[in-house]
């Protein structure tokens, strides 16, 4: 059973009134210590998911322009410039802390993108080229905040990825509907930290994101190929699933609630066409598994086991391009079950249990994982969801250190952890 918000009335008002800027996040503090005068500067392209020739766009005007908490957008003072024959342009508008959007338009076509909160407060900043994945970020960013959980660049970078971008920009889904989903996962994310102790990381962790996003967008404007794009966007995911980690979170807590993430984005979804979902899906079953990844190597790191951290980064990197290419549910179950069989084998030669021990264990939360299933299944609010994936995690806690035995704590620690992404797909 798939839930459907109600969707807020001042959404769709939010969405059509800003439909022609491109919005670049700067903070979501007011405008105190930001220079005078910053200096934004980018590319414009169109892309081949735009039906058009791939390739700059010169001549087209670009206007930048802040967005407050409230959702308001004001153009920012100097905030204007043309771009050259090779897309290229420059500006010095005021510096602001708040989200600044940039929309690019040339005749009929027009182009956005975004940029993090506090990116353009000083200096130089460096926007990320135009495309219609940057333009589809926009319009979710925009319908997100007036939603609970008012998603950060950050977020909308990470789940809105070029496949559902495009499904976006070519009508086949609604940036709204995408929006709904992403709010329930923050929330839900969120709501899991709060049940385990840990609500005053997730602004924490917020920033963390923003800030790794900052880097991205750095790392996407100076990269010379496809290579280089990629492997910033490979950083920025993994920056993104460390999040609370990096916050000063409980590595567990962290991969509790990208789990919770996870399960919300399945569970509240039935607005969304079945790609659509799919698409979401992925990025957050990517989250999960990442996030969890990390947690076993901390774990292994905090026992001294450090011989083997290089095997566990070599499998959790194979598993990152796995899931972020997997075209089926199927293939994303795939690829965890691989991961999972990995991280036994070398935590059964440190430890002596034997992989078929390990695997039992996994197993024993069986139980666990149907009660899960059945309790989200009835869930109506992130917040219960939560509730049970934290019910869930305790669950598992006790049914793998009954199965291991005392004196197991590195083998329990982990393989709580493995068996958390047994139920990412709930």
């Amino acid at each position: 059973m798939h839930y459907r918000f109600t969707r807020p009335v001042g959404r769709l008002v939010t969405s059509l009134l800003f439909a022609g800027l491109l919005a670049i996040p700067l903070s979501a503090c007011d405008s105190n210590g930001a220079d005078d005068e910053i200096t934004i500067r980018g590319r414009v392209s169109d892309d081949a998911s735009s039906g058009a020739v791939l390739g700059p766009i010169e001549g087209a005007t670009v206007v930048a322009a802040e967005v407050a908490t409230g959702g308001e957008v004001t153009t920012l003072a100097g905030g204007q410039a043309t771009t050259d024959a090779d897309g290229a342009y420059e500006m010095s508008v005021e510096g602001t802390t708040r989200a600044v959007v940039l929309t690019a338009t040339s005749g009929s076509f027009t182009t956005r993108a975004l940029i993090e909160a506090g990116g353009a407060a000083a200096g130089t900043v460096s926007a990320p080229t135009m495309t219609t994945e940057t333009d589809a970020e926009v319009d979710v960013f925009l319908a997100a905040q007036a939603l609970p959980s008012a998603a950060t660049v950050a977020d909308v970078a990470f789940y809105v990825t070029r496949d559902l971008a495009g499904r976006i920009s070519g009508g086949a889904e609604s940036a709204e509907d995408v929006a709904v989903a992403i709010d329930a996962a923050l929330r839900t994310e969120a709501a899991y930290a709060d049940e385990r102790g840990s609500s005053g990381a997730v602004d924490d962790a917020a920033e963390e994101r923003e800030d790794a996003y900052g880097s991205y967008r750095v790392a996407v404007f100076a990269a010379t190929t496809t290579t280089g794009g990629a492997a910033a966007r490979v950083a920025f995911e993994e920056a993104y699933s460390r999040g609370f980690d990096d916050a000063g979170a409980d590595v567990d807590v962290q991969a509790g609630a990208a789990l919770a993430a996870s399960v919300a984005a399945a569970r509240f979804d039935a607005d969304l066409t079945s790609s659509a979902a799919f698409d979401l899906q992925r990025q957050a079953r990517l989250h999960a598994a990442l996030a969890g990844a990390f947690a076993v190597e901390d774990h292994f790191r905090a026992a001294g086991v450090t011989g083997r951290l290089t095997a566990l980064a070599n499998a959790r990197e194979a598993l990152h391009v796995d899931i972020a290419g997997a075209l089926t549910a199927g293939a994303i179950a795939g690829a965890e079950d691989a991961y999972r069989a990995l991280i036994r084998a070398e935590l059964a030669t440190e430890t002596g249990l034997s992989a078929g021990d390990l695997a039992d264990a996994e197993a024993a939360t069986a139980s666990a994982r149907t009660a899960l299933g059945l309790t989200v299944a009835a869930a109506t609010t992130p917040a219960l969801v939560a509730e049970a994936v934290a019910t869930f995690h305790a669950a598992v806690r006790t049914a793998v250190a009954a199965s291991l035995g005392a004196g197991e704590d590195l083998a329990v620690d982990v393989i709580v952890l493995t068996s958390l992404s047994l139920a990412a797909g709930a």
